[in-house]
């Protein structure tokens, strides 16, 4: 069996149990934590950086994540662990204590219904978000599309490397159809955050973790796209287009 299905099966439990928990811990999140308190722990300086899409308050919000047919080959219950991660972190700095003025009166989509939705209409699978953002109930839709994932190295298959590549969509859902907000590409993330050539497996440091913590981190990365945050040094990116 290959390391990617070892990894596939030691998760799969992880996964389906924050399937089921997921409604509790959003209600539990401890303020400071989600993106704001991951983000935080790399500060470079006191600076701030504002939104980059200012457009969600008030609004109900659904994120659909879809993956190259390569990445879900490798890592299929990718999507879904990067929406919920993504919808956790938002929600956290919608209704926490430090509650974030951009994300006012938002109402999120629950993220299991629109993973259960993408599974019964597989035939919608890769087609564009414009076909399928007017059928999710929402008015704002974050679409991620992940170009590129991998927990290894390629320097070498020995080392431990996150790093998880994306473009996101935000669509503004009205009478009229959907329309492209806000588009940025090549947004980056990157575990451990401070090593260019990996780490060798530890007791404390493994393949599942190195799995987990990259998504935390590429949630975190998407979700600063929404909310004011501090200033850090990303690994990439592009710079963002505002409308089409």
């Amino acid at each position: 069996m290959s390391g990617h299905k070892l990894l596939e099966r030691a998760l799969s439990a992880v996964r389906w149990a924050r399937l089921l928990l997921l409604g509790l811990s959003l209600l539990l999140l401890p303020a400071g934590c989600g993106a704001i308190g991951y983000v935080a722990s790399a500060v470079a300086g006191d600076e701030t950086v504002e939104a980059s899409y200012k457009g969600l308050a008030g609004q109900t919000v659904a994120i659909v994540v879809w993956a190259r047919q390569g990445v879900c080959m490798d890592y299929n219950m990718l999507p879904g662990d990067v929406a919920l991660s993504l919808n956790a972190d938002l929600y956290s700095v919608t209704y926490g204590k430090d509650a974030k003025s951009e994300l006012k009166g938002v109402r999120y989509v629950d993220p299991r219904a629109v993973l259960r939705w993408q599974k019964n209409h597989p035939e919608l699978d890769g087609a564009p978000i414009e076909q399928i953002a007017p059928k999710l109930g929402a008015s704002r839709v974050i679409y991620v599309e992940i170009n590129e994932f991998q927990t290894h190295s390629p320097l070498s298959p020995d080392l431990l490397r996150g790093r998880a590549v994306a473009m996101i969509k935000v669509l503004e859902v009205g009478p009229k159809g959907p329309k492209a907000a806000f588009t940025e590409s090549d947004i980056t993330a990157l575990y451990p955050p401070n090593s260019v050539e990996g780490v060798g497996a530890s007791e404390d440091t493994n393949e599942a973790k190195v799995y987990d913590e990259t998504v935390k981190a590429f949630a975190a990365e998407i979700a600063c796209r929404f909310i004011e945050h501090p200033a850090v040094e990303t690994p990439g990116g592009t710079p963002p287009v505002v409308g089409e």
